[in-house]
């Protein structure tokens, strides 16, 4: 198999908009996942930091825009339920490239190695302001 295409100290954010996901239910009352279609239609909404949820990415296509290829994407995005329901997840299909960002798994970056290199930065006292090294205030 292909197995994850990522290390293992990064996760996937996809900014969608959250929407009426979890309206869906099957002929035989159980519950569905949603299928959503990005659209730019206000994309600036998208943007925003409250609609960056994590994601999997499942599928990558290329469509041709004004002659170049733009890479889209379709997803498993997790939203919080709005009702109390928890986390629920959501296929969001066609997500351009700019609406997927990588970031470090808490604690997973450099600064949390515990055994990393630190060094004292000697600052000279004389190109520090006074008040600043006046610790009676404190």
């Amino acid at each position: 198999g292909r197995g994850e295409p990522y290390p293992p100290n990064v996760i996937t954010a996809c900014y969608v908009r959250k929407g009426p996901f979890f309206n869906n239910e099957a002929d035989d009352g159980e519950e569905k996942m949603p299928v959503w279609h990005w659209t730019d239609l206000h994309v600036e909404q998208h943007f925003r930091t409250d609609c960056l949820h994590p994601c999997t990415v499942e599928k990558r296509h290329g469509e041709t825009e004004g002659g170049k290829v733009a890479w889209k994407y379709d997803v498993v995005v997790i939203v919080d339920d709005d009702n109390g329901g928890g986390e629920k997840s959501a296929i969001v299909t066609g997500i351009p490239h700019e609406a997927i960002r990588f970031f470090d798994k808490p604690y997973a970056s450099h600064l949390h190695i515990r055994r990393a290199f630190r060094h004292h930065i000697g600052i000279p006292d004389d190109i520090v302001p006074p008040l600043w090294l006046e610790t009676s205030s404190l």
